[in-house]
């Protein structure tokens, strides 16, 4: 099957910017998933475990 050019950039364009709101929702989810389970942490004990866990891997497709 032969496909214009530009058709298939756009394709590639709209499934690229799909692939990084993806990225992004998710990447929230686990920093929502993260502020929750330090949040239950820090209720249970009086160490602040969360300055152990504030240097994360920087997102690259953010």
């Amino acid at each position: 099957m032969i496909v214009d050019g530009t058709e298939e950039a756009d394709l590639w364009l709209v499934f690229s910017v799909i692939i990084r709101k993806i990225n992004v929702i998710s990447a929230l989810f686990k920093c929502l998933n993260l502020a929750v389970s330090l949040f239950s942490i820090k209720k249970r004990t009086s160490f602040p475990l969360y300055v152990i866990v504030l240097p994360l891997p920087p997102q690259s497709d953010l």
